[in-house]
């Protein structure tokens, strides 16, 4: 039997329920619907590190976060072994390997990881986006200025699209995509990666899509019970000072901006899908590296221990595949290479720690609770201006709790199941002791081999030093 061809679409910043599918109350998202239906959707999968770099260091390796050394915003890390990445392996196995459009935050840049034929923002630098913001890094003074524009790549502010529509990322990725498939060679088999920027900032949606929620009402952010006071805020100096104030209507507008950017992108992928059409034996992935907070407790972007942050999209849709089938067992990033291994006959590393999802087709057992993690990053000001350095934290869960510890010693506890968007901290609630223990005692068998120090076997401590990177990591401090 020929090898199946293998498509990997990661969109960027895509929460798991910004979907129409999932139950979402405005977002039109009929063609990501209808591929959802076509085959496997799973309702439980997490970002095992929720933010860009780490995330994709697992969905490359196929290890969780410890393993990779990756544990937060590394921009200088290196994949240890290259030659065992997803694209590497599937080269060495016959396979012909592109990645399109977004790239994968390879270090050094120079970096391939496997990819025969790279059709990125870096390599094409056709795209307007790109001169936008040359020209604006050029002429003005810092990201501060910049933000003003709409291009900050973590701003707040809305700016429509300026210019011609086949020059936009989600555009650009498409016709870049469909390119490769045009031009590819026959002869082999293939792999494609396909890397949306959207529905990341800097919020630049095309003007209809953005007119079309801008004038709906949409459910606004969800404020938990135990979310009191603005300074417990993670990540405070990423917020605009409207939210900061209470105001509401700059975050409805950023959310309607961010729901038209998942709109535009599903309908591009509409022309990917029709194209796929005409390779058989082809399997489709489509998944996210993180989602976003939007708003929710106060918070804005990522690297957050919450549903809109670790809880991301992923379908899978293949030959033999007849959907609709919903599966609800935990997963991750790091399965996805092994479920691609397994289904182009690759041999899978030793040091992989995902499993392959095949094994659920089959009824097999599988994992009871998936860990994520993120080490300290964003810092913010305190009463008296000091700069003060988040909390980093793990969190564990099955899809139907979620227990988090954050690593200066407090806890939170979700029924995800009864309070999916994390309203009400049930370590607050005597009756949930029993519970919260049973929770915390699997966090300290996941933490009790790790170097920072985290756990003595019976209890947990807080306030180790917790570093971006593992101490086996290979990163380059320039």
């Amino acid at each position: 039997m020929n090898k199946p061809n293998i498509v990997l679409i990661i969109a960027d910043q895509h929460r798991g329920d910004a979907l129409g599918v999932a139950g979402h109350d405005v977002l039109l998202t009929p063609n990501m619907n209808s591929l959802a239906r076509r085959g496997i959707r799973y309702t439980n999968a997490y970002t095992e590190c929720p933010v860009c770099i780490p995330a994709r260091h697992t969905m490359l390796t196929g290890m969780a976060p410890d393993k990779t050394g990756c544990v937060g915003w590394s921009d200088r890390q290196r994949i240890a072994k290259s030659e065992l990445t997803l694209p590497s392996l599937l080269k060495a196995n016959g396979y012909q390997t592109a990645m399109i459009g977004r790239d994968i935050h390879q270090y050094p840049k120079y970096e391939r990881y496997g990819f025969d034929v790279l059709m990125g923002f870096e390599q094409e630098r056709a795209n307007i986006y790109s001169t936008y913001r040359d020209h604006f890094y050029e002429t003005t003074i810092g990201e501060h200025h910049l933000e003003t524009t709409g291009l900050s790549l973590n701003g707040l502010t809305v700016k429509n699209w300026k210019g011609d529509e086949k020059y936009h990322t989600t555009n650009f990725t498409v016709n870049k995509a469909i390119e490769f498939l045009e031009n590819r060679d026959y002869s082999n088999p293939f792999f494609m990666y396909v890397g949306f920027l959207a529905p990341h900032p800097p919020f630049l949606p095309l003007k209809d899509y953005y007119d079309y929620y801008a004038n709906r009402e949409c459910e606004g952010p969800v404020i938990g019970e135990w979310v009191d006071k603005l300074e417990d805020m993670g990540g405070v100096s990423e917020m605009s000072g409207a939210i900061q104030d209470g105001l509401s209507e700059e975050m409805r507008l950023a959310r309607a901006a961010y729901y038209a950017m998942i709109q535009h992108m599903d309908e591009q992928l509409n022309l990917l899908l029709r194209r796929l059409e005409y390779e058989d034996n082809t399997y489709i992935i489509y998944t996210a590296d993180h989602g976003e907070m939007l708003g929710d407790h106060h918070r804005f972007r990522k690297s957050q221990p919450y549903e809109g942050v670790t809880h991301i999209p992923f379908f899978l849709i293949g030959p033999g595949m007849k959907g609709p089938i919903v599966q609800d067992e935990p997963i991750g990033l790091q399965d996805i290479l092994p479920t691609v291994c397994e289904l182009t006959g690759t041999d899978i590393p030793n040091q992989v720690t995902g499993k392959s999802l095949l094994r659920l087709a089959k009824g097999e057992s599988w994992r009871e609770f998936i860990h994520g993690e993120h080490a300290p990053m964003h810092e913010a000001k305190g009463k008296d201006g000091e700069r003060l350095l988040h909390a980093g934290f793990h969190y564990l869960t099955d899809g139907k709790m979620k227990y988090i510890w954050f690593t200066d010693g407090k806890e939170q506890l979700f029924n995800l199941v009864d309070d999916p968007f994390e309203r009400v901290n049930l370590t607050e609630q005597d009756h949930f002791t029993v519970e919260l223990n049973i929770w915390r005692e699997r966090l300290i068998k996941t933490l009790l081999n790790r170097p920072e120090g985290f756990t003595d076997g019976t209890s947990l401590i807080p306030n180790r030093p917790y570093n971006h990177y593992m101490p086996h990591a290979v990163v380059d401090n320039i």
